[in-house]
């Protein structure tokens, strides 16, 4: 009856040597492994039962196993503690055979951090009915850019507890510590919606005790649906120990004095004369008349300099009104063209965040058609979306697609967005200057050959995590078509947008 010897401990230690030895001997490169004479005893037999041509593969394979049993303590040094189990998401997890170029895509996108495209491949996964696998993803922080589906892994990995099934998942002040700070932001932006005030209630007894970063970003949240009972609290704000929520609150009672009660020009008396000295209301046309809001040329840089910091600063209803404008007239004729960079940056700044939405509304159709430079306008805008809707955003993209200009990027436009878009069609993009100067620049690369580089990567980043599926398949075909590599890694994220059906969760 066959069976297996039992070494001793001393034979034991010797086969143990002899497989370390030839360990070595393949690390520093040596090319034959198979040596009868150098084998441990117990290999011996199996090895030279097989045919030469696997004999050193076998030996490496035996090394490895070898490697790795060693590698095993067999008296853990303490004992195993039981985990917490990971919340399950009520949505499906990617189909398997689409894991791998989203663990590609993400890898990717994550070079590019500072522009959150990690946020917007989840939103894109999201948008479909899914949720990453939690072996490929994992919330490392509170990002309030996340998808809200996400919401029980962050609180898993914050080793916060989560709420009884029976609880009902609304911000109330018993519960205000419950919620992880993008949680109760994006509870209370909801709130501001259906109920104004009783949001606006909470933020009067909780926001003073948090810290002043997060006591800003909560007043921010008064932002939706801000009317005049918001104004009492909003003065009350004036003795915040924090300069940046006084601003604020400034700020959004200068949105609410544009639309009641005007403000008291008194202090603002001095400011105001002095800008009226340097600058004009202009006519222009002959048959049509309009005018026109522009400067007067100054004598020196300290001048200019003074003027662009008052301008950002000055209530722009009380500038109107000097000039007997409404602030809806200043909107629309304030002059790009002949107002300098820093004049114009420091009105946008200062109308994004103190005009009434229907003026800001005219003041960007006022620059984009204009005939500034195209990075001009993409900067103004930027510091303008934040007050608009996701539907609002994109058509002022789609606006931008279309300007006829050489210096237009595929990705500068498509950056503005927070999340996938709905709205971008097919035809939106191929009659698009930016996918005219995409589809240039992809030609010089592919008649070069190699993979693509530099700022056309992102280009085609953005196409694949922003546009709506029907638009990235027919994108996708057209870029293949002018002879790109499909291997190109550049193209993941247009892969798994074309091959991402949406799940049963978003049909019907």
């Amino acid at each position: 009856m066959g069976g297996y010897a039992v070494l001793s401990e001393e034979e034991f230690i010797d086969e143990i040597n002899r497989g370390q030895q030839l360990e070595q001997r393949w690390l520093i490169g040596g090319d034959t492994l198979y040596d009868a004479a150098q084998l441990p005893n117990s290999w011996r037999l199996l090895i030279e039962s097989l045919p030469p041509e696997r004999r050193n593969l076998s030996v490496l394979a035996l090394v490895a196993q070898q490697k790795s049993l060693l590698a095993r303590s067999t008296h853990p040094e303490s004992e195993f503690l039981s985990g917490r189990t990971l919340p399950q998401l009520p949505l499906p997890v990617l189909p398997e055979h689409l894991r791998f170029l989203f663990r590609s895509c993400l890898e990717s996108v994550t070079k590019t951090t500072y522009h959150n495209l990690d946020s917007v491949l989840l939103h894109l996964v999201y948008c479909r009915g899914y949720v990453s696998h939690p072996f490929d993803w994992l919330p490392k922080n509170t990002d309030d850019k996340l998808p809200e589906v996400y919401w029980p892994w962050v609180r898993w990995q914050s080793n916060i507890s989560q709420f009884r099934s029976t609880e009902a998942l609304e911000l109330t002040s018993e519960n205000w510590d419950h919620w992880l700070p993008a949680e109760r932001l994006s509870l209370l932006k909801k709130m501001r919606v259906n109920n104004a005030e009783q949001a606006r209630l909470l933020l009067e007894k909780h926001a003073v005790n948090e810290s002043a970063d997060k006591r800003v970003k909560l007043i921010e949240t008064l932002s939706v649906n801000l009317s005049q009972d918001d104004a009492d609290f909003l003065k009350t704000l004036a003795s915040d120990r924090s300069k940046k929520v006084t601003a604020l609150a400034q700020q959004f009672l200068l949105r609410l004095s544009s639309v009641s009660a005007p403000l008291d020009r008194e202090p603002f008396a001095e400011t105001l004369q002095e800008l009226s000295q340097v600058y004009d209301l202009t006519s222009t046309g002959i048959i049509r008349k309009s005018k026109k809001f522009v400067p007067k040329k100054l004598k020196n840089s300290v001048q200019r300099g003074t003027r662009t910091q008052t301008i950002g600063t000055i209530p722009l209803a009380l500038l109107a009104a000097e000039f007997d404008l409404s602030l809806s007239e200043l909107a629309s004729i304030w002059d790009f063209g002949a107002n300098t960079q820093n004049d114009n940056l420091a009105f946008v700044e200062n109308a994004a965040e103190s005009m009434p939405l229907e003026e800001l509304e005219i003041l960007v159709a006022n620059f984009l058609n204009s005939d500034e430079k195209f990075n001009n306008l993409i900067y103004w805008l930027s510091r303008c979306l934040h007050r608009f809707t996701d539907q609002k955003r994109e058509l002022y993209v789609i606006n931008l697609l279309m300007k006829n200009d050489s210096d237009t990027l595929v990705h500068d436009v498509l950056l503005l967005l927070d999340k996938p878009s709905t709205e971008i069609t097919w035809a939106d993009i191929k009659s698009s200057s930016a996918w005219k100067n995409l589809i240039n620049d992809l030609k010089e690369q592919t008649d070069v050959g190699g993979f693509v580089e530099g700022s056309l990567i992102l280009s085609l980043q953005t196409l694949g995590l922003y546009l709506p599926k029907p638009s990235a398949t027919e994108a996708l075909k057209h870029i293949i078509d002018l002879g790109m590599s499909q291997s190109d890694p550049a193209l993941m994220c247009l892969k798994l947008n074309t091959q991402l059906e949406s799940s049963e969760n978003t049909k019907g």
